[in-house]
């Protein structure tokens, strides 16, 4: 099969495109033909290096998180998944291989079936950025109706969907974007939005409940003037310095938080729901066709600005 590998940790360069051997799936697992895949800012850490002290596999490795497709062959002894199933699922980047490839490996309980009335593009964007945006507001953030939410990078991928749901939470919500993307968040339900170019997110002080930060442009020590007394500074991009920092003096006025995703499938299943039901809306700001797309998409991604997902489609 055909596949994007990454050689070595750098730039864009060190993914190269190679046949490798395709999966054979042994028993509790199954091999999936990818139909559609999106990129994540996860996955940019991972190639640049600078999320390898997470990383548990050896280079070469085979890149890639979200993914939907057909299930193509089943392991042994399988008697949940059949042929030709369609389903949606992700992998743990940092310990397996991903869905940068025509086919991917999976164990049987990192998949879920797709709806029929969601396409493949739609719902592979759904794994990691929406269940993400989920345990961030309900379970870190604990956000309740009445608070004022703050989310920083409320264009992007993983920030217009945090705005959708913390609207469902009952929270007031201030979107910090671009000014041309002002219209677009608002009408995923954000109460106010900040021009970031014009207007410093922090200038009005003791404002917020929640400073969700989903692009890691900004500081705790930038972000705490905005916050209330038991406020909470979130951030969602792990390091070793945001975690000391989150770590030391937890009994402090003002506090933060790192995010770590914990997988869950009743989550995937309740996110994939809302979009079904038409309560949470994806927006796919460009799907791009075949594996040699990898090296646009990705320089878009790089470069900013993204409105929602980028998808691949195979």
């Amino acid at each position: 099969m055909k596949a994007i590998l990454l050689q070595n940790y750098g730039n864009l360069d060190a993914l190269r495109i190679e046949q490798v051997p395709t999966p054979v799936p042994a028993a509790g697992e199954v091999l999936v033909k990818v139909k559609a895949f999106t990129i994540s800012p996860l996955e940019l850490k991972i190639r640049s290096g600078e999320a390898k002290m997470f990383v548990r596999r050896k280079l070469p490795m085979l890149m890639g998180t979200d993914f939907a497709g057909k299930i193509a062959e089943v392991g042994e002894g399988s008697t949940v998944w059949q042929v030709g199933d369609e389903v949606l699922g992700t992998v743990d980047a940092f310990k397996q291989s991903g869905p940068y490839a025509e086919y991917v490996l999976v164990k049987g309980e990192q998949i879920i079936p797709k709806p029929a009335s969601i396409s493949f593009e739609t719902v592979c964007t759904l794994p990691i950025s929406a269940v993400s945006a989920l345990q961030c507001l309900r379970d870190v953030g604990k956000v309740k109706a009445g608070q004022n939410v703050l989310i920083l990078g409320a264009a992007g991928s993983l920030g217009h969907i945090s705005v959708q749901l913390a609207k469902q939470m009952g929270a007031n919500v201030t979107a910090v974007c671009r000014y041309n993307n002002a219209n677009f968040v608002k009408s995923l339900g954000a109460d106010h939005v900040i021009d970031y170019s014009q207007t410093s997110p922090f200038a009005q002080t003791e404002a917020y409940d929640l400073v969700f930060d989903v692009v890691d442009k900004y500081s705790f020590k930038e972000a705490k003037q905005a916050l209330r007394r038991g406020g909470l500074y979130l951030n969602t991009v792990p390091g070793p310095a945001k975690m000391f920092s989150a770590l030391w003096n937890p009994f402090r006025a003002k506090k933060m938080a790192v995010f770590f995703l914990k997988p869950s499938m009743d989550d995937l299943k309740w996110v994939v729901q809302q979009v079904e039901e038409g309560k949470l809306k994806i927006n796919i700001d460009k799907t791009y066709q075949g594996l040699e797309s990898i090296y646009e998409a990705t320089t878009n991604l790089e470069a900013g600005h993204v409105r929602g997902k980028l998808v691949i489609q195979l």
